[in-house]
């Protein structure tokens, strides 16, 4: 625990914050109902402190808990991270064991990435040959811990690996605060809650090539503003939060002008509820990259945007809208619960639970996920 007599080492204050992220809980859950028996874990990090701080915290948990080591496996060289399967054969588990910590290094200069997202692939490639081999020689969870990145090199490299995957573990860092003895952390929410184009994968790369095509042509702005939201989507989807932002307010500024002109020129009611329809999924994106950004106040102003745009239309007939708008009371809440505004949070999980109830009742049931978040980031609120 951490005294309130000094403010904390920021090693102290992300100990403290590991143990309230839900990712991290779902681990410990597993450790507490399946201690001796094998799993395979993927967790992913944001960078080699991250990792370092949870490798941290399991053993001192399995010492305390389990009266158990954790095994490291470290692959601290491309090389060696190829040979990987070596390392794991070659190991002799013991009954001191209570979980095995395979990691690489996270953090890496942008001349080193190649290189070793080509030794990711050869290591997960030759460890995928052993599956078997593997699962049978443990009997205690095995952990092999990388950068977010990471995770789609292994699943591509190693897919009969991956398909023995028990659970994934995705820690993302919490905001801390080392000069109050109370530390704020984000809720950590699937992506489903951002809400974003239907779920489907983007290339924003892409999106971005393609949007510069039709800069500057007169008649344009609407599609320039889908490719930019598309790319803010794809950005997010890498966690690249600042990239989003920068494209979704691109957007947003697109759709402002054409609305405004709207005002001038013959805009029929249908084309000005498709343009703010759009601007409200715009603001709901923006305020997911501000959130990622630690910037919560500037998030929670955005989601009261889409809100406004979406709640009259939803009112008054516009059904098919009602999934984006418990998506903007969603984001919301978690926001105002990473700034400690608990009370506000509940009163916007409230309103993203009746929301998303009428929707499954409906027949919705693709949003029982969404109704499951949002009654569990209220639990943990209260």
């Amino acid at each position: 625990m951490i005294s309130v007599d000094s403010p904390p080492t920021l090693r102290e204050a992300r100990l403290n914050a590991l143990a309230k992220l839900a990712e991290w809980q779902k681990l410990l859950t597993h450790f507490s109902l399946e201690p001796d028996e094998f799993a395979f874990i993927p967790v992913f990090v944001p960078d080699s402190d991250w990792a370092e701080v949870c490798r941290e915290w399991l053993v001192s948990y399995l010492q305390t808990k389990e009266k158990k080591q954790l095994y490291i496996i470290s692959a601290e060289t491309p090389d060696e991270l190829k040979n990987l399967a070596v390392s794991i054969f070659d190991l002799k588990p013991s009954a001191e064991f209570g979980a095995v910590w395979i990691v690489a290094p996270v953090t890496l200069k942008d001349d080193e990435k190649e290189i070793w997202q080509a030794a990711w692939r050869e290591g997960m490639a030759r460890l995928n040959q052993y599956r078997n081999p593997f699962r049978q020689k443990f009997s205690v969870p095995v952990l092999l811990v990388g950068a977010d990145g990471t995770k789609e090199l292994i699943r591509d490299s190693a897919p009969d690996l991956w398909s023995v995957r028990t659970i994934i573990v995705n820690i993302e860092p919490p905001i801390i605060s080392l000069g109050n003895e109370t530390i704020n952390f984000q809720r950590v929410e699937p992506s489903e809650n951002v809400n974003v184009a239907g779920g489907r994968r983007s290339d924003p790369e892409f999106a971005l090539r393609e949007a510069a095509r039709l800069r500057g042509q007169t008649g344009k702005e609407f599609s320039l503003a889908q490719l930019l939201d598309r790319a803010a989507f794809g950005f997010i989807e890498q966690r690249n939060y600042q990239s989003a932002l920068k494209a979704s307010e691109e957007a947003d500024n697109l759709i402002v002008e054409l609305l405004s002109q709207g005002e001038t020129k013959t805009q029929n009611r249908e084309e000005q509820i498709e343009l703010e329809g759009f601007q409200a999924e715009v603001k709901i994106r923006k305020g997911v990259s501000l959130k990622n950004l630690g910037k919560l106040t500037e998030a929670i102003a955005e989601y009261d945007k889409a809100i406004e745009i979406r709640k009259p239309l939803v009112e008054n007939g516009r059904t098919e809208l009602a999934n984006d708008l418990a998506s903007a009371y969603l984001n919301k809440g978690v926001s105002l619960d990473s700034l400690g505004k608990l009370t506000e949070a509940i009163i916007e999980y409230d309103k993203a639970i009746a929301i998303y109830e009428d929707l499954v009742e409906s027949g919705r049931t693709e949003l029982a996920n969404d109704l499951a978040m949002a009654y569990l980031n209220k639990g943990v609120s209260l």
